[in-house]
């Protein structure tokens, strides 16, 4: 067919119309959402982040926002060739203010094997932290209390995170095998800090004043393993801390030492894990105490409860005190039926929830149910004077965490 019998508009137009046309540009914004959106669908997935490197290969705008995507989350396993490259490329692409998450491992979990200088002026050349300035969440593991590198000479990390670590830090996790007053001191500089997870953290903070008003003054949720005692309580005191999450992993049932209870007084949110087997019995008295010592007490949460009874007859029993709590509005409960046995239905656990009596304040909870044959998973709500209605919820961990930021 010639050119002649085309409509006009479907001719190409001539290559100089097209050379002069304006380029269309693509928004920045878009190129934010491809990267944001990858990042996002599968967090944990290498082919993702394999995806994202490759995708950063193409033009240079979504190479900026790859980056930035990339660089957010760091893992540095000190003394690894990987670390060595990783400090390079922030260095080289000045990516160090994109980190917002940074997890420091001693590999091997005894020495610290650094190539840099020993002069501790030149640490921040392997590790730029001082650079990192909107870094939010800090992670220590397997830390020991001091490192020596292959000079020989004593390096110590905690005094060189204290003067080099920004003052934006919110969120501050350890996991070290031996802790003194190293990590008290390295906190006593962050004036920020909302939010601090330990573990192996507890008698071994030694002569720590943790009641002074200068420790921590801006702390909000603490959580700790009471395995290595309960002297973290002591952050309480004095302090505006409304979120506690504790792992009770040698107690036999639910429960805090009586010294350590009048420091619960202000708490908003309660998360007591327990992973050994807790009776029914042992939440109930549990709930007792909370009622008589915590006023202020809006979210509990129990994980997890085992019980013989598939029927919850035993369970509503030991939770009446729960009308006791007159601020509580919201529960997560945990039960474990230690048999075989069925599933309850979305309508049964709304019935089991009516059966624990009217509650002035109580209107959410997330219940979780496991038995040896399945599991299942309901979010659950209730209008004043109305009954609890139940939905098939897998997301526990959405649930909480909406709803610890409702509390706060």
């Amino acid at each position: 067919m010639s050119t002649e019998t085309l409509p006009s508009d479907a001719i190409a137009p001539p290559l100089a119309i097209v050379a002069n046309q304006k380029e269309i540009r693509v928004p920045l914004e878009l190129y934010r959402e491809i990267a944001e959106q990858l990042a996002t669908s599968l967090p944990h997935s290498k082919v993702i982040l394999r995806t994202l490197c490759n995708l950063c290969l193409t033009n240079k705008a979504i190479s900026i926002e790859g980056r930035r995507v990339l660089y957010r989350a760091l893992d540095f396993e000190i003394g690894t060739r990987s670390a060595r490259e990783l400090s390079a490329a922030l260095y080289t692409h000045r990516e160090a203010r994109s980190v917002e998450y940074l997890k420091l491992s001693n590999y091997g979990g005894q020495s610290y094997h650094f190539t840099t200088p020993s002069d501790s002026s030149e640490i921040p050349r392997y590790i730029p932290v001082d650079k990192m300035t909107s870094l939010r969440v800090l992670v220590l593991a397997n830390y020991s209390h001091r490192a020596q590198s292959r000079a020989g000479t004593r390096w110590e990390p905690f005094d060189f995170l204290a003067h080099h670590l920004p003052e934006n830090v919110l969120h501050v996790i350890e996991t070290p095998s031996t802790l003194e007053t190293d990590l008290f001191n390295l906190l006593n500089k962050q004036r920020n800090i909302r939010e601090l997870s330990f573990i192996g953290m507890g008698r071994s903070l030694g002569d720590a004043d943790l009641t002074s008003n200068t420790f921590l003054p801006n702390l909000i949720t603490l959580a700790f393993d009471s395995e290595h005692g309960w002297e973290p309580l002591n952050l309480l005191h004095g302090r505006a801390v409304r979120v506690l999450r504790v792992s009770v992993s040698h107690s036999p049932e639910f429960s805090i030492p009586a010294s350590f209870v009048p420091t619960l007084q202000s708490l908003t949110v309660f998360d007591l894990v327990c992973p050994s087997r807790r009776d029914i019995e042992g939440l109930g008295r549990l709930i007792r105490m909370l009622s008589t010592s915590v006023a202020t007490l809006k979210m509990l949460a129990c994980y997890p409860v085992f019980t013989f009874d598939d029927t919850l007859t035993t369970i509503v029993a030991e939770l009446s005190p729960l009308a006791d709590l007159e601020h509580l509005q919201a529960l997560s409960l945990d039960v474990m039926v230690v048999h075989d046995c069925d599933v309850p239905s979305a309508s049964d656990v709304s019935t089991f929830f009516d059966r624990l009596g009217p509650h002035p304040t109580l209107r959410s909870a997330f219940f979780n149910w496991e038995s040896t044959k399945a599991v299942t998973r309901c979010n659950l709500h209730r209008i004043e004077g109305a009954s609890w209605t139940a939905h098939h919820d897998l997301d526990k961990k959405k649930w909480f965490d909406e709803h610890i930021q409702l509390m706060l």
